[in-house]
């Protein structure tokens, strides 16, 4: 009786979990739960929330410091030339901190990251609201710029670490949501405290929100790395650089396998002319377009910013979706030419209401387009034998890099053309590079 006991308490667990799935009884030996195959994990795991929260108060802050920095900047004596370089200090910022971003990441973890990037922010964002000069500016827009590469590189290569084939780009369409409705809530914000509260203390509000999402990030957030090393078996590598320039040297001899691929390449060309066109087109030409030729307010422009974020917001999550369910490179040659349409007819457009309807379809194909080559290049990594297992982290930062030159060009390439030449000419370019990039990304064999 006694034995038939012991078997019936043996079998039981056995014959239990079986009923639950037909993969066989796979216990997690940590929570006691059974592990899901990256076939069956098609849902968002729920330790990204975090993240997602973290990047809309990111983005708010932003948002908030975005309609009263101009205003500081004059009120200090900073004419446009050099509020134009000091805007484009974070993106040099960012492309030259990818890097260590990136080898942070892989040997410290994410979670630090995500911490000490919105401290970094919070720091400069605060010194921007005590800055008396042109060169006290730059100081804390380079800073600004480094707070947000470290972030940004903890929260891509956390984000990928807890996705799979299957939801990778409803894993990453979150963040981006969030980030998005930071970015239509901040403005009104922003413009709220500027009228009622000088621009200093508005800037200081935002350095407050960016000191909120270093908490949270502290709080909520998990740390990944594990999760990597686990899924590759991989044992801790040592570390035998002894220099900054030959740790460096080591992540880029890391990355020759990466460009070596065609497909990345292909992901990564068309992540830096996305960020050149929205750069170029969408935050310079149409605005100089807009109050030059059409004589728009600033608050009606405000309006047309805020309701392509608020798109995004609308559209990310479903986009994301359909990116996970049909192949990722089908999706782009649609999404490329309905992005070119509207960016071919801006300068013949000559009310308000045209603009509006342009901005919508501009919205959503870049809406289609914001996870897909984030999500590509995060399954060529995990599909691709010849890929070190650790490389999503270097990947990330390529596309992070190739996205940072295409902001830095796009803005004053296109301002060049529309300035010395026409808007139809700055336009016609952009289109012509934009549907070539697509085109070599849709078209290219998948190994």
């Amino acid at each position: 009786m006694l034995s038939r006991a012991i078997h019936v308490s043996i079998r039981q667990p056995y014959v239990f979990s079986k009923r639950l799935t037909s993969v066989g009884p796979w216990l997690s030996p940590v929570t006691g739960k059974r592990q899901l195959t990256s076939d069956e994990n098609t849902g968002v795991d729920k330790r990204t929330y975090p993240i997602a929260f973290q990047s809309l108060l990111m983005g708010m802050a932003m948002g908030v410091s975005a309609p009263v920095m101009p205003v500081f900047a004059s009120a200090i004596g900073i004419n446009t030339l050099e509020y134009g370089m000091m805007t484009s200090m974070m993106g040099w910022t960012r492309l030259i901190m990818n890097v260590p971003a990136a080898w942070a990441t892989d040997h410290f973890g994410r979670k630090p990251l995500l911490i000490s990037g919105p401290l970094i922010a919070t720091i400069a964002m605060t010194g921007t609201a005590t800055a008396n000069s042109y060169s006290q500016m730059m100081l804390w827009r380079l800073m600004l710029g480094m707070g947000e590469s470290f972030q940004m590189s903890g929260a891509q290569t956390s984000l990928t670490d807890l996705s799979t084939a299957k939801n990778r780009a409803r894993t990453i369409a979150p963040m981006q949501m969030c980030w998005s409705a930071g970015m239509a809530l901040g403005p009104i914000l922003g413009g709220y405290l500027g009228d009622y509260l000088s621009s200093r203390q508005t800037l200081g509000v935002a350095g407050l929100i960016i000191s909120m999402a270093a908490f949270s990030n502290w709080k909520w957030c998990v740390e990944t790395k594990s999760i990597v090393i686990n899924n590759s078996n991989q044992n801790k590598h040592k570390t035998t650089t002894t220099t900054t320039l030959q740790i460096i040297g080591q992540w880029l001899h890391d990355c020759k396998p990466l460009l070596q691929n065609a497909n990345i390449r292909a992901a990564i060309y068309l992540q830096f002319l996305l960020s050149f066109m929205s750069s170029g087109i969408i935050f310079t030409v149409m605005p100089m377009y807009a109050v030059n030729e059409l004589a728009l307010t600033s608050s009606k422009l405000g309006m047309i910013f805020g309701g392509m974020a608020f798109i995004n917001v609308i559209l990310s999550q479903p986009m994301a979706w359909l990116n996970d369910k049909i192949d990722r490179k089908s999706i782009v040659l649609p999404s490329i030419f309905l992005l070119s349409i509207p960016v071919c007819a801006l300068p013949f457009l000559h009310t308000f209401q045209q603009l509006a309807l342009s901005s919508f379809f501009w919205s959503v194909a870049r809406c289609a387009l914001r996870t897909t080559p984030i999500a590509y290049v995060a399954d060529q990594c995990q599909h691709q034998s010849t890929l070190l297992p650790l490389s999503q982290s270097r990947a990330l930062a390529l596309l992070r890099s190739a996205g940072d030159v295409g902001t830095i060009l796009g803005a004053g390439a296109c301002g060049a053309l529309a300035h010395f030449y026409s808007f139809e000419l700055a336009s016609t370019c952009t289109v012509i590079c934009l549907v070539l990039g697509g085109c070599n990304f849709a078209w290219k064999p998948a190994r």
